[in-house]
């Protein structure tokens, strides 16, 4: 069996935003009697420092 699975986070605030900060753990992790055959993260816009 293979799962596809699709996560979305929306921001919004009350007030315009210049700039936040965020930290971000979205890999998956093999367990047993399943493997990760490959995962994708996108983050647009893209981030800057």
């Amino acid at each position: 069996m293979i799962y596809n699975v699709s996560h979305r986070t929306i921001y919004r605030y009350s007030v315009p935003v210049a700039q936040s900060q965020h930290v971000v753990h979205m890999s998956p992790r093999p367990v047993e009697r399943q493997r990760v055959k490959g995962h994708t993260l996108l983050i647009e816009p893209a981030p800057t420092i």
